[in-house]
């Protein structure tokens, strides 16, 4: 029995898909500047016409990577957003609450830490577009920098009974948001000094825990869960 054939707009979405995981990969590797439309076409199997007709041009394409793999952890982040929003407004200032609404958010914010090549790639331009910022930079900011920020903040203030907009509860912010990120790009390291070949669930929960009781520690937060014990690998 032959396979199915695809229809013009299988075709379509696959080429498409072709190139944001080349541009995805070479962009990572060589920077926008050191990759040519040929490059990424030969590396995508595609015709050279390809990158304009689908993205009007090499920076079209850079732009639609960051726009398509924002979009597709978007409603994981949005329910993230939402649990903690309604976890904060419940604590009602109890603290061991609050510890709780830590560990959420943080171990939410450290569970997309994939292993495969792709999101190691994008992790590689998100932390290029910090070091050297391009238009592409505010699609960070807007997307996932922002509003993590905002949602940290809430939670220092409720721990500090600070204003949200104090230049301490936005430093502190900055600081523990960093933290978090840092763990999740620089990823390869903990592996390594862990004798772990790739991150799974239980692994980026149990880092979560760990990452959760040094933000509590800093805030004056009791710690109400246990993490993993020292020592363990897995």
């Amino acid at each position: 029995m032959s396979a199915p054939q695809q229809t013009p707009i299988d075709l379509h979405l696959e080429t498409r898909q072709r190139l944001l995981d080349a541009g995805t990969r070479l962009f990572a590797e060589h920077g926008y500047r050191g990759v040519s439309v040929r490059e990424l076409c030969t590396e995508a199997a595609v015709n050279i016409a390809a990158i304009n007709y689908h993205f009007g041009g090499k920076q079209g394409l850079y732009h639609a990577i960051f726009e398509a793999t924002l979009a597709a952890d978007e409603p994981r982040f949005q329910e993230l957003l939402r649990n903690t929003r309604l976890l904060l407004a419940g604590a009602r200032g109890n603290r061991e609450q609050l510890a709780r609404v830590v560990q959420v958010f943080t171990t939410g914010m450290l569970t997309p830490a994939n292993s495969d090549e792709r999101s190691r790639s994008f992790g590689v331009l998100v932390i290029r577009e910090l070091a050297f910022p391009s238009t592409e930079f505010e699609i960070i900011f807007q997307r996932r920098a922002q509003p993590c920020h905002q949602m940290f903040a809430k939670i220092i203030a409720a721990a500090s009974g600070l204003a949200e907009d104090s230049e301490q509860v936005r430093i502190e912010t900055h600081a523990l948001v960093g933290m978090i990120f840092h763990i999740g790009l620089s990823r390869t390291i903990l592996w390594r000094t862990m004798d772990w070949e790739g991150t799974t669930p239980d692994r980026a929960a149990r880092v979560g825990d760990f990452v959760a009781q040094l933000i509590c520690n800093a805030l004056c937060l009791p710690v109400v869960y246990a993490g993993f014990a020292a020592g363990e690998k897995k």
